[in-house]
């Protein structure tokens, strides 16, 4: 089961581009550099310049820090879902994505894949129930993220 548009539109009422609430998504990713196929392209390192290389490495849509200038390059029927705060939209991202899975049997690699710098999301963060657990990885990720340069309220 993937990342649908549908469950994006519930987190982030603001948005411009098409409204395709069928589109969803196979790769979430930090990395413009990174192949994302049928993907949601995330810039945390202020790599606003990069939205045109992740365009041609499959991205379909983007999550963008409300008030930061759109490249003038974008396609306008380019989705993207406007936050004042990324990782918060991040949190709000995976958390609304573990919930539509938590009880799901999925079959292999029918799964969104999450793509924070090098590494995956691995499965066995869905499967977890124990909050403290989820924290502490959430912990080790943001640290990752603000070590590489990105703002903790960015």
């Amino acid at each position: 089961m993937f990342l649908t548009y549908d469950d994006l539109a519930g987190i982030f009422p603001k948005s411009s581009g098409i409204r395709d609430y069928s589109l969803s998504f196979r790769t979430v990713s930090f990395l413009a550099e990174t192949l994302q196929p049928k993907g949601l392209y995330i810039p945390m390192l202020d790599q606003v310049e990069d939205l045109q290389t992740a365009i041609a490495n499959g991205a379909v849509a983007a999550i963008w820090l409300e008030g930061r200038e759109i490249p003038t390059y974008t396609p306008n029927h380019f989705p993207i879902f406007y936050t004042d705060n990324l990782i918060e939209g991040i949190k709000k991202i995976l958390y609304q994505y573990k919930t539509k899975i938590q009880n799901i049997e999925l079959e292999n690699g029918i799964i969104t894949n999450f793509t924070f710098f090098e590494n995956k999301v691995p499965e066995e963060y869905y499967q977890k129930t124990d909050i403290v657990e989820i924290e502490d990885q959430w912990k080790i990720i943001l640290d990752t993220i603000i070590k590489k340069g990105g703002k903790e309220n960015a």
